[in-house]
């Protein structure tokens, strides 16, 4: 079952959210949570309602408390939590989530209570419900390892390497030595850059062909004599194409082409250099924006000569001649 939005509710239960609104306006923070509980029981898929909850007790309870641990478990929690975890177990993880909201009450950041809640949320598809209870743990307990790269793990499961790197990124600052989260981050990171640039590693060569027959095609083009229209003409193109997909490396070639054969020596720095930056480390682009921003300066110098010839009394051309 997929979460709901408040336009989702049901009549009676949105105005029991409305009311725990005003509470929390009114900074009346355990009336509000009260009444979220009632919310819960009844849409337990409402999100908006579980985080407005989950503040609200953060107010009332003074915020994380430090966790004792035995046997890798928290002290305390052990107990109250064995009723809701024996009904995920038996598939009843929607009866469970009451259960476990109790023990959130007291402690909303308890680490074994959360991440019981990440298993009954699993269990009933609720995946964004999910990742809350997980970032919940992160929020006020960082430094716990173990929760932690369950966490970098399911957003890896969800597609979304982003997000995993920067839990990755946590997990190093508390544990430096941690190898995993070190080569998590760099793959994660890696595999994020791929994602937003439309790539994947499955990619279809066909594809990657065409692409490039077709960037081979505009490089000939361009060095075939267009005039400085037809030029302009491309480069408009192309420059409607990047807005779409700045990190589209064909495109982003292709311009920086089309802006050194029109010797707009600033732009086609630029677009090599980005080209550079999404190649993974093209030596030959970087030669290129190297090339372009020595013509860039060239140019500038004798711009710059030029205005203090014409302009020999000018004090602030003086002073960039000198």
């Amino acid at each position: 079952m997929p979460e709901i939005t408040e336009s989702e509710l049901a009549p009676n239960v949105k105005a029991l959210w409305l009311k725990s609104l005003s509470a929390v306006q009114m900074n009346n923070h355990g009336y509000a949570v009260k009444i979220l509980q009632s919310v819960l029981k009844d849409a337990p898929e409402f999100l908006e309602g579980r985080q407005v909850l989950r503040k609200c007790e953060a107010v009332v309870t003074g915020g994380p408390k430090k966790q004792s641990k035995i046997f890798g478990v928290s002290s305390g929690s052990g107990l109250s939590l064995s009723k809701p975890a024996g009904l995920v177990k038996k598939g009843d993880a929607r009866g469970a989530l009451p259960l476990i909201e109790e023990e959130l009450e007291k402690d909303p950041y308890n680490t074994e209570a959360n991440d019981l809640l990440f298993d009954a949320f699993t269990a009933l598809g609720l995946h964004a419900s999910a990742v809350f209870a997980l970032e919940t743990i992160r929020k006020g307990h960082p430094e716990d390892q173990k929760k932690m790269h369950k966490l970098a793990e399911y957003y890896l499961a969800r597609e979304n390497p982003q997000a995993a790197a920067e839990v990755y990124r946590d997990i190093v600052k508390h544990h430096p030595t941690d190898s995993a989260a070190i080569k998590g981050d760099k793959d994660c990171t890696a595999r994020a850059s791929m994602q937003k640039g439309n790539w994947s590693e499955q990619a279809d060569m066909k594809s990657l062909l065409a692409n490039k027959g077709q960037t081979e095609d505009l490089e000939k083009q361009a060095r075939s004599g267009l005039t400085r229209e037809q030029l302009e003409e491309r480069r408009d193109k192309l420059v409607l194409k990047y807005s779409e997909d700045q990190n589209n490396l064909f495109v982003v070639k292709d311009l920086g082409a089309i802006y050194e054969q029109l010797e707009d020596w600033g732009n086609a720095t630029a677009f090599y250099s980005w080209g550079f930056s999404l190649s993974n480390g093209d030596v030959a682009l970087r030669t290129k924006a190297g090339q372009m921003q020595d013509r860039f300066n060239e140019q500038e110098m004798k711009d710059l000569e030029a205005a203090v010839k014409a302009n020999p009394d000018d004090p602030e051309l003086k002073a960039r001649w000198k």
